[in-house]
């Protein structure tokens, strides 16, 4: 009996756990973006992907010696941008941020910023959770708060704007070319 109350112990304590756990470390990848000939490209700092160097979008060049690489940089990014927490634009040029880690508790703050806008690599504004909603409405696990509903946010590329759900029942849609609230 003592074997099996031990076994559950162990079972669910580890597996709450990982519930909680920071995310995984960051790996390279590149997105295809829709207007064609075009990447963006994430890689950890000092690292090396495929025929890239450096976080940013690229655009690819024809070239007729292949000791040339065909992708021209239009801008860097600094920043290092998890797979999925992101929406870009067909183009590429914007950019909006919506990070699930950083709200631990020992974290957070009112000023912790829920959405950041970037147009060419470079910050054009962050918005930041007490702006959105009512922090007594976040959902708080064991060390995070959640402030939106991943599974509603709806993003119209064409027209450049997402929308999201606050845990609140707000539905705000945002402009990412420019990072305002357009209704």
């Amino acid at each position: 009996m003592i074997r099996y109350l031990l076994g559950l112990i162990i079972i669910f304590t580890s597996s709450y756990s990982l519930a909680d756990e920071p995310p995984l470390p960051p790996t390279p990848y590149k997105i295809e973006l829709e207007s064609g000939n075009k990447v963006f490209v994430m890689i950890p700092h000092g690292g090396k992907f495929e025929d890239f160097t450096q976080s940013g979008l690229y655009h690819y060049v024809d070239v007729y010696d292949s000791s040339i690489n065909p992708w021209k940089q239009i801008y860097s990014f600094s920043q290092y941008l998890y797979q999925g927490e992101f929406y870009i634009s067909n183009d590429g040029r914007y950019i909006v941020d919506i990070p699930w880690w950083i709200f631990t508790k020992a974290e957070f703050k009112p000023t912790s910023p829920a959405l950041t806008f970037y147009k060419d690599g470079g910050k054009v504004r962050s918005i930041e959770v007490s702006n959105l909603m009512s922090l007594k409405k976040g959902l708080q696990s064991v060390s995070h708060i959640q402030w939106d509903f991943q599974k509603d946010r709806i993003f119209d590329s064409d027209k450049n704007i997402l929308t999201i759900q606050t845990r609140s029942g707000k539905s705000i849609s945002f402009d990412i070319t420019t990072g305002q609230i357009i209704k």
